[in-house]
């Protein structure tokens, strides 16, 4: 890793519900990426709403969605950004699920931001992707938030 950190942030989005992704990151075919962090924020109503659970799981096709522009956290590194986000996808042509890695159950009023320390790191491998899916059953909620990660 090159110490080039960034981060991919999610425009907010009604979770449905259905099984939604949030957003996908996905590595370039000749290198890996390494996440440092995300997070989920969202904006619910009612004090007593089901907790949503969201996973970081690994997905094994694009999808479709709309493309994000992720930013570097340090400006003055002269390298390129060389992973890709993709948000919106709206509950239709959702990528294809692979492995869960991490599943947490968060209240609607509220967010979590998970910082992943070394030697913790979830690695994503050269082309492979990754994701942050909800999963609201009983409301459907505005959503927001962010995937970082080193190259």
């Amino acid at each position: 890793m090159a110490g080039l950190v960034a981060r991919a942030t999610f425009q907010p989005q009604a979770t449905g519900t259905a099984d939604i992704t949030l957003l996908m990151l996905k590595a370039p075919t000749n290198q890996r990426l390494k996440v440092r962090s995300w997070c989920v924020s969202f904006q619910g109503t009612d004090n007593l709403g089901t907790p949503i659970q969201v996973q970081l799981l690994r997905v094994s096709t694009d999808g479709t969605g709309s493309s994000v522009t992720p930013v570097k956290m340090d400006d003055s590194i002269a390298d390129s950004i060389q992973g890709t986000a993709t948000e919106s996808y709206g509950g239709t042509n959702e990528p294809t699920a692979g492995s869960i890695l991490e599943r947490r159950y968060i209240h609607p009023q509220t967010n979590y931001t998970e910082i992943v320390a070394e030697p913790d790191e979830v690695i994503v491998g050269a082309g492979d992707r990754i994701a942050l899916k909800a999963i609201a059953p009983n409301a459907s909620v505005n959503a927001t938030g962010f995937i970082e990660w080193e190259e």
